[in-house]
């Protein structure tokens, strides 16, 4: 099977730049990461030097939520797409606008995870890589130099704590102020907040999981969907 050819990075980022709060929805795809029918659609409202942050378009066609994408991950960009105008003025009759949340630093997942949590109840993380069909949600409970600890909601809207730590490279993408999670923070009562910030490791608490390479796998320059610390990023 052929591979598909990677977006210039640099251009990408110019690209995104210019299109953001003005180009209306925008349709951006991750093939490498999601199905070839899968799409992200929704209002650009920040770039930074790793991710892109979009306005969400939900399923029933209302905005809800925002969602951070690493831009090393796109494989396609549009702002002109099937169904567009129609989706616009769908928004326009629901009286529904695009709306650029304060503060959410999008330049490392370190500091996006941060300024997120201290603005928002609740965090969506997704580690697609290494979990395609699984997502953690909850509050920091602790950051580190390269990875975290998080306090775990559950359906129930009940907290839990769990001591394993999960590495800013394998954050694909970040999902907040929908209404799931909204629903879920109302429902829980009290918030739990950071117990420590700090660089150094903690003692007491596990590592990090190593980049999970199983024996034969290709390497990262083969394989897209491999560990994300290959180019440094975090």
């Amino acid at each position: 099977m052929s591979k598909r050819p990677r977006l210039d990075r640099e251009d990408l980022r110019s690209r995104l730049q210019a299109a953001s709060g003005t180009a209306g929805l925008v349709r951006v795809a991750r093939h490498r990461l999601e199905a070839k029918t899968a799409f992200s659609v929704g209002y650009l409202v920040g770039v930074g030097e790793r991710f892109l942050l979009l306005h969400v378009l939900d399923d029933g066609l209302d905005l809800d939520g925002y969602r951070a994408l690493r831009i090393k991950h796109l494989t396609g960009f549009e702002t002109d797409f099937p169904r567009k105008a129609f989706y616009e003025k769908a928004l326009e009759l629901k009286h529904q606008s695009a709306k650029a949340p304060e503060g959410i630093a999008l330049d490392s997942a370190a500091e996006l995870l941060r300024s997120i949590d201290e603005r928002f109840p609740l965090l969506v993380l997704h580690r697609e890589a290494r979990h395609s069909d699984e997502c953690e949600i909850g509050r920091l409970r602790a950051l580190f130099e390269k990875d975290y600890l998080l306090h775990w909601i559950n359906p129930d809207a009940t907290w839990e704590v769990d001591n394993r730590r999960f590495r800013y490279a394998d954050v694909t993408r970040v999902d907040f102020a929908g209404r799931y999670e909204a629903t879920l923070a109302l429902v829980s009562g009290a918030k739990p907040g950071m117990v420590f910030t700090t660089a150094p490791d903690h003692p007491g608490l596990p590592s990090a999981p190593p980049p999970a390479t199983p024996e034969g796998a290709p390497t990262e320059d083969a394989d897209p969907r491999g560990p994300e610390t290959a180019d440094g990023e975090s």
